[in-house]
């Protein structure tokens, strides 16, 4: 049974360290339906920053990236293909080893960590994955481990992070009209950036609806789990 994993790795020792540094309010996510091409490992990745300049003049500073250019643009987001140095390409090959199958990296200012969720299809193989990480040298910690099962609600279960961030912003008054609080005065109490916590409660968003659709176009699977 296939098996998911999040986790986090600090940011210098996976990459863009000198970048995250450089810019305030910065949030990049690795566009998780592309993992390799020819000549790179996951090179797109999406960019939240309210200074792109200084992002892009630090970014060619940055000692992780051979070479970037800028794909595409929608609203706040921009696209870029990076082109990672050869010990970045250790350290994702690594990651997706084993059968591993990427669901979502990010990593954001206030953080200074990369946050990882893989899926492997085997639950041994995060194991190996966990042992690679130590033999790299590389400082996991595990945030949560959970099996995937299609007739099961753990497909969907909301990592702790996720279960915190939601709770506090329902009983903080957010999901009310109008709201009693913002985003961005959530995000402080947090002491995380409003980009990191929008990612965190859109992601929750997903799991909430997924299990909705799912017990909705399932109405017997639903009925078993209640009886």
């Amino acid at each position: 049974m296939a098996s998911i994993i999040e986790f986090r790795i600090p940011v210098d020792q996976v990459a863009l360290a000198h970048t995250v540094e450089g810019v305030s309010d910065l949030h990049i996510e690795i566009d998780r339906f592309v993992g390799r091409s020819t000549d790179s490992v996951l090179p797109f990745a999406w960019v939240d920053t309210n200074d792109i300049e200084t992002f892009e003049q630090t970014l060619r500073e940055d000692p992780t990236i051979k070479s970037f250019a800028k794909i595409s643009e929608i609203g706040d987001d921009h696209l870029y293909r990076l082109h990672w140095a050869e010990d970045v390409k250790d350290v994702l090959n690594i990651l997706l080893d084993e059968d591993a199958v990427l669901r979502s990296a990010a990593i954001n200012t206030s953080s200074k960590a990369w946050e990882f969720q893989l899926m492997c299809t085997e639950h041994a193989d995060l194991s190996k994955i966990y042992v690679n990480c130590e033999e790299k040298g590389l400082s996991l910690t595990i945030d949560a481990i959970y099996k995937l099962d299609s007739n099961e609600e753990s497909q969907n279960e909301l990592s702790e992070q996720q279960h915190t961030a939601l709770s506090e912003a329902n009983e903080r008054g957010y999901y009310e009209i109008p709201r009693a609080i913002s985003l961005s005065e959530l995000a402080d109490e947090f002491e995380v950036s409003h980009q990191a916590l929008s990612v965190r409660l859109r992601r929750a968003h997903g799991h909430l609806v997924d299990r909705e659709m799912r017990s909705t176009t399932n109405p017997q699977a639903n009925e078993n789990s209640e009886s």
